[in-house]
This record gives structure tokens, sequence and C-alpha cells, in this order.
């Protein structure tokens, strides 16, 4: 199968309301609804007579996207409903055909620029690109027939990060995603929000209305779950007295891992390290210290407990 070029014939946006079955705090914010985002994408294969279509779905969850105080949920709704439109606006104003990639690649940092102009921010302007990017992929699958790893493996999207970055020419794209294999399995994993119940003490519990788990414990019970990631909120004492309790629940298991998600409450890199440090010489939080996989938050907080955690362990392995 070579890459497939096409040409984009219409883009279509709707909207329906989705209500959470349990609020999901994360930082300062509780989000108990958010509408999910649907893209509808018409395209026409390079010398075939007939169209395809395909789709894609995406939550508008808005604090991820601008954490700015100026802004409210609202406010963060309406920037990627406007991200949707530049997108499907640069998408449509180019009548020549390329490949799903090419597409990408021809609008990338055009749209990042446009969307600054507007005063949205990269990753606001990445999420109309993403969505659209996504439909089109599935077009083309659903165009040519095939599956949609059938048709990556054999770079049907035309995968080719040369366009984006000069430095990957003469990179065999071809050969690396021929080589790609289907997982024979996944991991699901669960994300323990700062609201979340953690056993039947805490506000919620008790409400079995649904039939379905809501503590921890429940959750792990019914659905065996072994990856989690836990949300803190960026105060050390009351990350620490929530983290001893998840571990209590969580040593309970043979075997789990933890990404712990600052989601950019720490004020900075230093506040994180001081956490890390201190929960790592907590003798009831070693084994879920010796289980994290990763903290995140912010590019550079990764990037820096990375290394504070490979310091940490590589001294306990020299020890």
């Amino acid at each position: 199968m070579n890459a497939q070029r096409f040409t984009i014939e219409a883009i279509e946006f709707f909207e329906r309301p989705v209500r959470f079955r349990l609020p999901l705090r994360v930082g300062a914010s509780t989000l108990a609804e958010a509408p999910q985002a649907f893209a509808r994408v018409t395209i026409r294969l390079a010398g075939a007579s007939l169209s395809a279509m395909g789709a894609a779905a995406e939550m508008m969850i808005p604090e991820p996207s601008d954490k700015s105080a100026a802004r409210g949920s609202g406010a963060n709704i309406d920037a990627l409903r406007q991200s949707l439109a530049i997108a499907r606006d640069a998408y449509l104003s180019d009548p020549s055909p390329a490949t799903a990639f090419g597409h990408h690649a021809r609008h990338y940092r055009a749209l990042l620029q446009s969307h600054a102009a507007a005063g949205l921010d990269p990753l606001t302007a990445s999420y109309g690109q993403a969505l659209l990017d996504r439909a089109l992929i599935d077009a083309v699958a659903r165009g040519l027939g095939v599956s949609f790893f059938d048709m990556m493996r054999d770079n049907g999207a035309g995968f080719d990060p040369s366009l984006l970055s000069p430095e990957f020419a003469g990179f065999d794209s071809d050969a690396f995603v021929a080589a790609l294999e289907p997982l024979a399995a996944l991991s699901a994993r669960h994300t323990i929000g700062l609201a979340d119940p953690l056993d039947s003490s805490d506000p919620g519990a008790a409400d079995t209305s649904d039939g379905l788990p809501r503590t921890l414990g429940a959750i792990i019970a019914a659905y065996g779950h072994r990856y989690f990631t836990i949300v803190m909120c960026g105060e050390p004492a009351a990350d620490r007295a929530r983290l001893l309790r998840i571990a209590a629940i969580l040593d309970a298991l043979p075997e789990y891992r933890v990404t712990l998600e600052g989601n950019e409450q720490f004020a900075d890199v230093a506040a994180v390290a001081a956490l890390w440090e201190a929960i790592s010489v907590e003798p009831a939080l070693s084994r879920l210290c010796a289980r994290t996989l990763f903290i995140v938050g912010s590019a550079l907080v990764v990037i820096a407990v990375i290394a504070i955690v490979l310091g940490v362990w590589g001294g306990r392995r020299r020890k």
C-alpha cells in the first residue's frame, strides 16, 4: 500500500453533553460535566471516483488546555471550539491533495501562529488539528477498506517526520512503521482524582444507587486495575497524608505501578523535589515510591523529577 493522497471535501462538527458518573477533581477544579466534540470529514482519494467519510471524537475538558486563572471553564471550552473552527478553515482553504500526515505538516506551524494571534495557547491550538487529523486517518482507512493498524503499518497515512523536522531527512519511515506489531494485551490505568472516595469513610462512598463501585478498593476488586495515576494537590502535608491512605490500599496488591500527577499545582520544580524527598524516606510509602513510573505536571517537572528519581534509586542500588 502506498501513501494515500486525498483532497478534503467537507468538515463538520457536532457536540453532545456528557455528565460524569463521578466528579473529577484535578487541582483547584472539579469537573462534573463537559461537552464531547465530534468531527466528521469527507475526503476524495486521489484517482478514486467515490468519496470516503471518517469521524473522530474527543472530550472538551477545559482545564487541561489553559489553566490561567483569568479563564473560566466556559471560556476554555469556547477556546476549544475556536480551535476546531480555525483548524477547519485552514484545512478547507487548501484544495491540493496530500497524505494525512502531509495535511498535518502543511498546516501545523501556521496554525500555531494563527492561534497565538487569537490569544490561544499551543495546547489549545493542537486540540482542533489533532481531532481533524484523527478523522482524516479514519476516512483514509474506510476509503481503502482496511483496518487502522494495517493502514498505518503500510504507511497509508504517509508518515514522514522530515516534513516537519529536516533533521529526519533520509529516515526510512516505511521500514519504521512496517516493523510495528499490535499489542497482545493492554493494561487499563485508573485515575485517582482528588475527590474520589478511597474507603467507606469518604463522602460519596455510600452512594450505591447505580450499582457500580465507588471506593478505590471496590474499583480494584471489580475491574482488577494494576496501573494508577494519583492526582496530587501540590500541598505537601495533604499529599503525604493522602498517599499514605492510597498506599495502604495498593500495597495489598501483589503488584502495581503508579504515576504521580501534579497537574501544574506545584509552584516550581523545587516543590516537587521536596515532596519526593519527603515521601521517599517514609517507610509506609517505600513500596509506592519503588513502583512510581513517572511524576508529571509539566515538561520541566517531568525532566527534573526523572533525574531526582533516578538519583534516589541509583543511590539505593549503590548502597
